[in-house]
């Protein structure tokens, strides 16, 4: 069973990793979310970095709102976020629609390196 959570170092830099990939149900989803959910709780406001890794992760309606559900909740706490994996136009509308719903921008990135250099200089 893999880790749902991970706390990555980049350069001395300190990213949470939240690991989506190839998830494909509700089932799949919620321990993460979960999990995120209550790690947050108590973290100071634009305190934390994240990395979400959504490579060949299936969407559909209910997924979508949990997700957004999850990215409105992290909102406060998060200084900067990067996603991987969204590779698929509907991934695409999917990604576009929990932006706009948590009025948050999370770049995508090709590669987990690139997003990690990228959030080390926010």
């Amino acid at each position: 069973m893999r880790e749902v959570l991970q706390i990555l170092e980049h350069k001395g830099v300190k990213i949470l990793f939240l690991d989506f990939s190839h998830c494909t149900s509700k089932e799949e989803f919620m321990p993460i979310i979960d999990a995120a959910k209550l790690w947050f709780q108590n973290k100071d406001p634009k305190s934390v970095l994240t990395l979400t890794d959504l490579t060949d992760a299936h969407f559909n309606t209910e997924i979508i709102n949990l997700m957004k559900e999850l990215t409105l909740h992290n909102k406060p706490y998060v200084k900067a976020g990067a996603i991987v994996g969204i590779t698929r136009p509907l991934m695409k509308l999917a990604y576009n629609a929990v932006m706009a719903f948590s009025k948050r921008t999370l770049p995508i990135f090709d590669t987990h390196d690139q997003a990690k250099e990228w959030l080390i200089t926010q």
